[in-house]
């Protein structure tokens, strides 16, 4: 392949029909010669989500007229392409297989090599289309199916310091506004609310605090695992797995700290004094004659949870 190689991308793993003309150049940082992107909004809008069956077939309608336009606005052939690459995962595997056998056929046609690109590479590497960056550098890489802390030390060579450890972050968004009724996509929609909203209203908890990794959460009480500290019922809330979701009194009975709980492994931690309880309420370890949380009535029953005292 020549020094100045001239790529075909394309893009096809959720609900974006997208292709690209790349050339390589001498300055480290490559021409974006087109990037034509046809987005699938208002077919997924009144279902709140990607329905991967629609976004496959809207797929296969879009491909050919995007690819043609990704050429024309570059002012190339295909005859000029020198490879095709196309993303081969992770991503919903009806719309991949979309782009992965467009592009195959494409460069077996041409007589060209094709290259598979890994999903998460081609976030990781964006930047360096944009400036000259070095090696090693820290990404955050958040995407709607995907929240990770990066070390990019080298092409293919990435070392992972800290991912969800349930919902990626998109996800969250998009399953709340769902839930509120506020429209797709979620982020948006939340950003327009929360700018009307009162940031004091509510103390959220904020998971994983005492966990020694760079590891998020983003789902709370939704995911097995997920907790909640509810300050204006003095509760302490986690979900235990079968539908079941336990409350205590977020006093904590050694010194009645209430605002600095963690939860993990499976057991509360409050960083006052250090006092650890399983997620039944039972003391593991705390200073001397430190009794068990107090438990509360909780009942879970159509996404509604309502807990007696």
């Amino acid at each position: 392949m020549s020094k100045n190689a001239l790529i075909m991308g394309i893009e096809t793993s959720c609900d974006e029909t997208a292709a690209a003309i790349i050339q390589d150049d001498s300055s480290g940082i490559p021409k974006i010669l087109s990037n034509i992107v046809s987005s699938q909004f208002d077919v997924h809008k009144k279902f709140g989500g990607v329905v991967p069956d629609l976004a496959a077939r809207a797929h296969v309608e879009k491909i050919d007229l995007i690819v043609k336009e990704a050429l024309m606005k570059s002012k190339k052939s295909l005859n000029d392409i020198d490879a095709v690459a196309a993303t081969a995962g992770p991503g919903l595997i009806v719309c991949l297989s979309v782009g992965l056998n467009f592009a195959k056929a494409l460069s077996l046609s041409l007589n060209k090599p094709f290259i598979g690109v890994n999903h998460l590479e081609g976030h990781a590497l964006s930047p360096k289309l944009q400036t000259k960056l070095d090696y090693p550098y820290l990404l955050l890489l958040i995407s709607g199916g995907h929240s990770q802390f990066l070390c990019v030390n080298g092409l293919g060579d990435y070392k992972r310091l800290g991912t969800t450890i349930d919902d990626a972050l998109g996800e969250a968004f998009d399953k709340t506004a769902r839930l509120l009724n506020i429209g797709y996509p979620g982020g948006p929609q939340i950003e327009k609310c929360a700018g009307k909203g009162n940031p004091d209203k509510y103390q959220f908890p904020m998971p994983l605090i005492h966990e020694k990794n760079c590891n998020f959460s983003f789902s709370g009480l939704k995911s097995v695992g997920g907790w909640k500290r509810f300050d204006q019922g003095g509760m302490l809330l986690v979900n235990v797995g079968q539908n079941v979701v336990r409350a205590f009194n977020s006093s904590c009975p050694h010194a009645g700290c209430r605002t600095s709980w963690g939860y993990s492994n499976n057991n509360f931690r409050c960083g006052c004094h250090g006092a650890t309880f399983n997620n039944q309420g039972s003391v593991l370890s705390a200073p001397g004659g430190t009794g068990d949380l107090i438990s509360f009535t909780a009942v879970l029953e159509d996404d509604v949870l309502t807990v007696s005292k």
